[in-house]
């Protein structure tokens, strides 16, 4: 591998950590063209990677430090909101109010376009916050319980890949996604980067954690075409808060230690 093929790699980690967070690292970039987002696809589930890395370093620090496992994680989750600023709690925030309601696909994909936070949309995030909160803690003290983290905030940003690869836009014209869909060889690799932080707890559960975002993922799919017909950035984004919390459980069913 030459030099340019490794700042080729650089500037598509760089890309997108743009996208997908909040953190300033612009100025890092030597390529400064505009950006290609579906390039930089594969790299996804790496920024999901050092998400959930400092979700639970800050949640083991302020554990070992005296606060109960709750409020430990609350803090975790906080940092992981502020790194990468709401982004996907957005979206999560308007798929359930467009989902949840009784309009046909027209109407859906009409209310989609509209910036708002409605009932539906309010519950969710905070059902959603208090549940990661409590499967972040219940994982607490048990084996891999960092890679356990860091591999289900790195999947969930590989089931954004794969919902966008097997997906049509909700409407041609006038949903413009962030990205195209991926090539075969980035999906694989997305998967790869994605599942490879359980080896070391045990392959078969790299087999088990990747079918399951997969079923996830190509459940949403299902979902959100009965509904708008197609997905929205807005569903894109929900899909990574979906498929984390969907890990997470999957995780304290196999790996929680009972208190």
């Amino acid at each position: 591998m030459n030099l340019n093929q490794l700042q080729n790699i650089w500037d598509d980690f760089l890309v997108s950590l743009i996208l997908l967070t909040k953190i300033p690292v612009s100025r890092f970039r030597k390529n400064q063209t505009s950006p290609n987002l579906t390039k930089t696809q594969w790299a996804f589930p790496l920024v999901g990677a050092l998400v959930g890395f400092i979700v639970i370093l800050i949640t083991n620090a302020f554990n070992s430090m005296g606060l109960n496992a709750a409020a430990a994680s609350s803090i975790g989750i906080v940092a992981g909101l502020l790194v990468l600023g709401a982004f996907h709690e957005n979206g999560l925030a308007n798929m359930l109010d467009i989902f949840t309601g009784e309009f046909d696909k027209e109407q859906n994909v009409k209310i989609m376009k509209k910036s708002r936070l409605a009932t539906y949309g309010t519950l969710g995030l905070i059902f959603y916050t208090f549940l990661k909160i409590s499967l972040i803690s219940n994982l607490l003290g048990a084996p891999g319980c960092i890679l356990l983290v860091v591999g289900a905030h790195a999947l969930g940003r590989t089931s954004m890949v794969i919902l966008r690869k097997f997906s049509m836009a909700a409407n041609d014209k006038s949903t413009n996604l962030l990205f195209s869909k991926a090539s075969p060889s980035q999906i694989i690799l997305s998967i790869l980067l994605g599942a490879m932080w359980l080896i070391p707890i045990s392959f078969s559960l790299v087999i088990i954690s990747t079918c399951f975002i997969l079923i996830v993922t190509l459940g949403l799919r299902f979902l959100a075409s009965n509904r708008i017909g197609g997905i929205s950035n807005d569903v894109l984004g929900a899909s990574v808060l979906i498929g984390e919390i969907s890990l997470l459980t999957l995780f304290n069913l196999l790996f929680a230690v009972e208190s």
